[in-house]
């Protein structure tokens, strides 16, 4: 043995030394080596966590800068199309929206009270034409009475004219006894009121009328003085003219409903412009859809420009997974890597593994400040401390079989994330890691 040790032999001869089954038997194990190596499959994968949310998503932009109030929604809630999300400071707006309010119901008020104004202003005004129209045809009555003198058959209508004037007055006067009754039951408006009265003094006036012609033609004896009776026929249309020029104050009073209604216009347009502003402070879903954004708390007190992203709504009919990846683990990924998915609420030993891929990495890492959350430094690790970014899995087939129906992966369920850095044979993978030179040890998985 010492002569073998010390003697410089070659290959073969060394072989020649061995014993024949020794040789037999390591040529036998390193074809099995070889032989298990190119039967067996492995993947070197690395795990991730990530959770199940909309591949398309619809952001929620501020209306104007300022600084969140409120959120009142959290990650992963389904919210429709409206629903108030948050909102900003906003009490100047608010204030500015009662002001508006008052101005335009205070501008209302005055065009209804100038319109009521107007209209009794316009009753008035027909009354009194009318009653002194009246005036002036019996006047020229009186003056055709004077110029061709009484007949009997006008003594006679003129009763029947007066026996129809009193009916009519009593019913207005009825009319108005009621009419007083409801006005002050409030049963009635006072325009209503206001009719009622004008109506009954227009029939008094006729019923008066009516019996001085009666009583003139009774007690015509003699002709008449026809200077006297161009008197009385000029003051009746000196009373028209009177009549019809108050038709002045109805034009003052459509001017002032002009300019009320204009003050009432521009008090809407202001609250309109008003109601705008506080609107722009709401952050409210554009459309239905689950809410994606995290952490939605560290949101409240921060100030953002306008038309800063505050809050993402993702459409409920489309899912990926959207992985979290730690700066260690992120040297090893790239897109277009497979995935397989196990999915906490569809175990794949009932359901299945979901398979996916690797299409987006967001190349911008961040950090979460912990202490500001809340949590003592010492209950801190390393890991909680370590930068991470975010990987988009898309599913090759997002859907599941479930008391006998085919529906889509709700967002929001937490998921296993393995990515396949490489699969294959197991000698061809050593080889392939021992080449690439992973930076982290991944975890191997064996198939047969």
């Amino acid at each position: 043995m010492m002569r073998i040790f010390h003697t410089r032999l070659s290959g073969p001869r060394i072989v020649a030394l061995l014993p024949r089954w020794l040789i037999i038997l390591s040529s036998c194990s390193i074809a099995g080596i070889i032989l298990l190596g190119m039967l067996v499959k492995i993947d070197l994968t690395v795990s991730l966590d990530g959770k199940t949310r909309p591949e398309n998503f619809t952001e929620v932009r501020v209306g104007r800068e300022g600084t969140i109030a409120a959120i009142y929604v959290k990650e992963g809630a389904f919210v429709d199309s409206g629903t108030l999300l948050g909102e900003m400071y906003n009490n100047v707006e608010r204030d500015a929206v009662v002001i508006a309010e008052r101005r335009l119901a205070a501008a209302e008020a005055e065009v209804k009270r100038v319109e009521a104004e107007l209209q009794l202003t316009s009753v008035r005004y027909r009354t009194g034409v009318s009653e002194a129209r009246a005036f002036v045809e019996e006047m020229m009555a009186d003056q055709t009475s004077v110029q061709v003198g009484i007949h009997p058959e006008e003594i006679r209508k003129a009763e029947e004219s007066l026996e129809q004037a009193r009916i009519t007055l009593h019913d207005a006067e009825e009319e108005l006894r009621r009419g007083e009754i409801l006005i002050r039951a409030n049963a009635i408006t006072p325009n209503e009121f206001e009719r009622r009265r004008s109506s009954a003094a227009l029939t008094r006036h006729s019923f008066v009328s009516a019996e001085a012609t009666l009583a003139r033609l009774r007690t015509y004896n003699r002709p008449h003085d026809f200077a006297k009776s161009d008197a009385r026929l000029a003051a009746a249309r000196a009373q028209e003219g009177t009549a019809m020029a108050a038709h002045h104050a109805i034009d003052l009073k459509r001017a002032e409903l002009l300019a009320m209604q204009e003050e009432a216009e521009a008090a809407r347009a202001a609250l309109s412009i008003s109601q705008t502003n506080l609107e722009r402070t709401f952050l409210r879903a554009p459309v239905a859809g689950y809410v994606l954004t995290g952490d939605l708390e560290q949101l409240i007190g921060r100030g953002l420009f306008a038309g800063a992203v505050a809050i993402s709504i993702g459409d409920p009919d489309t899912v990926v997974i959207r992985a979290r990846i730690p700066e260690s683990k992120s040297g090893d990924l790239a897109t277009g890597m497979r995935v397989k998915v196990f999915l906490a609420a569809f175990p794949h030993t009932r359901y299945r593994v979901f398979e996916g891929k690797l299409t987006m990495i967001t190349p911008m890492f961040q950090t979460i400040d912990w202490e500001a959350l809340g949590i003592p430094r010492e209950e801190v690790t390393p890991e909680m401390r370590e930068s991470f970014t975010y990987a988009t899995i898309l599913l090759s087939d997002p859907f599941v079989f479930e008391h006998g129906e085919r529906r889509i992966i709700s967002p929001g369920l937490s998921s296993r994330c393995d990515v396949i850095l490489d699969e294959g044979p197991a000698l061809f993978v050593a080889l392939q890691y021992l080449r690439k030179g992973y930076r982290n040890i991944p975890n191997i998985n064996f198939h047969l």
